[in-house]
């Protein structure tokens, strides 16, 4: 398979997207992109689960893929770390328990409209996450 070829038409971001898309981990879209809220400008949010077979090789993947390893800025104990691409606005998170955080945002998106998503201020937004996740805990 050829990798970060670039072919007419594909921009770095497409490439990004297909490579992650074919990769054997599984990254969950959240974010603005998520809850239908993106504007051009957005980034794009993802999360990923720490997997057993997966989890060592998770890093070296990342890393070969352009993302490097940022501050956490996320108050849930369930993100164990936040990636970022270097030149492509895609961010991700390593959570313990994908699962766990589905569940957390499938309530959100039921809420989304209820909630104003689309008008919440991002710190407003942690406090709902984090509220979210609590009570999805299993």
């Amino acid at each position: 398979m050829l990798l970060n070829v670039k072919r007419p038409g594909r921009s770095q971001l497409d490439i990004v997207l297909d490579t992650m898309d074919a990769s054997p981990f599984e990254f969950h879209l959240t974010g603005s992109r998520f809850f239908d809220c993106a504007t051009e400008k957005s980034d794009w949010d993802f999360f990923v689960g720490i997997n057993a077979q997966l989890g060592t090789s998770l890093g070296g993947w990342l890393d070969g893929m352009g993302f490097v390893r940022v501050a956490n800025s996320y108050s849930s104990a369930d993100v164990n770390s936040v990636f970022q691409h270097r030149t492509e606005k895609i961010h991700i998170q390593v959570v313990k328990d994908a699962g766990h955080k589905i569940r957390a945002q499938k309530m959100l998106y039921a809420l989304k409209d209820f909630l104003r998503v689309r008008e919440m201020a991002k710190p407003k937004a942690r406090d709902l996450w984090n509220t979210a996740l609590n009570l999805t805990r299993q």
